[in-house]
Parts: structure tokens; sequence; C-alpha cells
């Protein structure tokens, strides 16, 4: 979608989207709608990856253990180096930064460096108590953005 197409369509101007995702099987979905909201509009994807304490990518509950954080960097760098291959083999500009701390801080300290049009996250399916008594991070993204937030389910 051309950049005239898109006023016509009342949508503002995409020049870069920032997606966040965690290796999840929601985190592909989320992935798959950037990488179409960037090939319709030329945007650039700045893929952001966070990790902390003791989350596991992977494993929906999380265990605080002692140096889980050199575990879990290794992981979200190639999480992220995965993300960029797929969105550049599909003809997509992107960038992948990888975060040490919470997703909401990730994603706002890119807010801040880089500027997107838009940021994209998931909604994600799992129900955790920390989630209930605290927030989802994709609420919280959607309370503090400055930007338009896009929440894929």
């Amino acid at each position: 979608m051309t950049e005239p197409m898109q006023q016509a369509a009342g949508l503002p101007p995409l020049a870069r989207i920032l997606v966040g995702i965690d290796g999840t099987a929601e985190a592909a979905r989320t992935l798959e709608v950037t990488q179409g909201l960037a090939l319709a509009t030329g945007a650039e994807v700045i893929v952001v990856v966070a990790f902390d304490e003791a989350w596991s990518f992977e494993r929906p509950a999380a265990t605080i253990v002692d140096g889980a954080v050199d575990e879990d960097e290794p992981e979200a760098e190639a999480i992220a180096r995965h993300a960029q291959d797929q969105l550049e083999r599909a003809g997509v500009t992107t960038r992948a930064i990888v975060f040490e701390g919470t997703f909401p801080q990730a994603v706002n300290a890119v807010l801040d460096d880089e500027q997107p049009d838009l940021v994209v996250v998931g909604a994600g399916q799992r129900a955790r108590a920390r989630e209930f008594v605290f927030g989802s991070n994709a609420e919280k993204v959607v309370r503090t953005s400055p930007v338009s937030v896009l929440v894929v389910r």
C-alpha cells in the first residue's frame, strides 16, 4: 500500500514498525502480521526480544534461578536472529534488538531511541498469576506507548 493509499484509507504512513516477540507460537503469529504490514507499507521492522530474570521463552511457567539471565541472553539472540532472517527472506528491511529487562522496559527504551510509527505486540494466551495481579505485558505497552499499538490475538 503506497503512502497516498494509506492516507486515503485514513491510515498514518508507516516508516518503522517495532514488534516485540518471545519465541512462542503467539509471537510467531505476531511476526506474521507484522511482516504483512511491512510488505504492504514498505516499513522497516525493528524486532525486539527482551529477557528478564529467569522467565523462559518456551516454558509457560517461570522459575527464579541464579544466573538465568546468562542462559537467557543467547536464547533471546537466537530468537531475534531467526525473526530477522524470516523477515529479510520475505523482503522486509529489518533490524533486531535484544534487551535485558522486562518487555515493557524494552519497548519503552526502543521507542525513545527508534521512534517507530507503530508497535505490534501479541496478546498471549497464557494466564499467569503474575499477569492477573500486575497486568499483561501487552496491556502495559498499550497504556504507556506514545504511538499506536496493534495487539495481535
